[in-house]
């Protein structure tokens, strides 16, 4: 394959971008809420069918470029993905949580429910009163298929398989989406996204922090105090990554025009991620919703990147009582992991 259509490449590089719908609001936890799902792996990588790269190819006649292919990628169908996934359910007493969940694999509509006009399985289910629960599941090889095709490049630069879920509570409903991204193996020394994960946490004044230690029971805070906390992610977990360089090609990719590039000339442009991590409570209140490493291009500049780090400040309540704390780390294409500390005010 010499050539591709780069407007193509672009519709599938925002359709195979994993995201985690629902879970940006509400942060401070008074009812059953779903604040995370992990998938692992959260990426697979699959062998690219010839006769897709053949449809892709800037050699094949006009009158075939577009259509989709025949039997592409039926060598699939009778293939199962297995994953691991991971819920993170959270309530406003941590003590009490039980909850029925179910999952379904799917093609999502227009309205981010399960297309029925195509193949769809419930590939899970169970009940949980615990408030992390872990089960294996398998992504039929007809549902991959069917994501693989209605991806506008056919999954030439990874697609979406959806696991769309439901939590259950004695009062309460929350359903969950998570996007399992499947991409192709062709790139130079490519490698599947992994979970990041909260290794530590530290607590302290920037510069004099120590780690919490987890055996030593739950975090003591006073009454009313303010505390400074950490996560701590490996480096390791900051994961590098191929994409394609737009540059100048930007403005006529967004304008619909069709722009050929020879790929054996394509220097794909390496990325490492930057995390983002989030923070919930069901008593205190942190400071801010969230603390991320990337950079904010309406008033951040590189010179910004010196100064941010994930820290978080949270004040406690003004009565004794006993408070959970969450940290969900994202690493923003679709890897997720966390940290939960017990705290006792008094």
């Amino acid at each position: 394959m010499k050539k591709l259509t780069l407007a193509i490449m672009a519709l599938s590089l925002f359709a195979g971008v994993a995201c985690d719908p629902g879970f940006e609001s509400q942060y401070d936890i008074q009812d059953l809420r779903v604040l995370a799902v992990s998938a692992t792996p959260p990426e697979f990588l699959f062998p690219v069918p010839e006769e897709v790269l053949q449809l892709l190819s800037g050699e094949q006649p006009e009158g075939e470029k577009g259509e989709e292919p025949e039997g592409g990628f039926e060598d699939l169908a009778g293939f199962a993905l297995p994953v691991t996934l991971r819920l993170l359910v959270a309530d406003e007493d941590p003590t009490s949580v039980s909850f029925q969940y179910s999952v379904t694999a799917c093609v999502l509509d227009q309205q981010l429910h399960c297309d029925e006009s195509l193949p769809f399985a419930e590939v899970a289910s169970g009940e949980s009163m615990e408030a992390e629960v872990e089960f294996s599941l398998e992504i039929p090889g007809d549902v991959l298929v069917a994501s693989l095709e209605a991806d506008p490049a056919f999954g030439l630069l990874g697609a979406t398989v959806w696991l769309r879920g439901q939590v259950v509570g004695p009062e309460r409903t929350e359903e969950f989406l998570k996007a399992v991204i499947v991409t192709p193996d062709f790139y130079e020394e490519r490698e599947a996204n992994n979970n990041p994960s909260i290794a530590s946490l530290m607590k302290g004044d920037e510069g004099e922090e120590t780690e919490v230690n987890p055996e030593d029971g739950p975090f003591e805070a006073e009454t009313g105090g303010d505390y400074r906390f950490l996560p701590v992610i490996p480096d390791e977990d900051r994961e590098t990554f191929q994409v394609v360089p737009f540059d100048s090609s930007l403005e006529a990719i967004m304008s619909g025009e069709s722009v050929e590039v020879d790929t054996e000339e394509i220097e794909f442009q390496e990325i490492t991620e930057q995390l983002t991590v989030r923070f919930y409570s069901n008593c205190g209140k942190f400071n801010t919703e969230e603390a991320s490493e990337k950079l904010n291009p309406l008033f951040e500049t590189e010179e910004d990147k010196e100064d941010k780090d994930l820290s978080v400040e949270w004040s406690a309540p003004d009565e004794a009582r006993e408070c959970r704390v969450w940290f969900v780390a994202f690493d923003n294409r679709g890897g997720i992991g966390w940290y939960v500390l017990d705290i006792e005010v008094k």
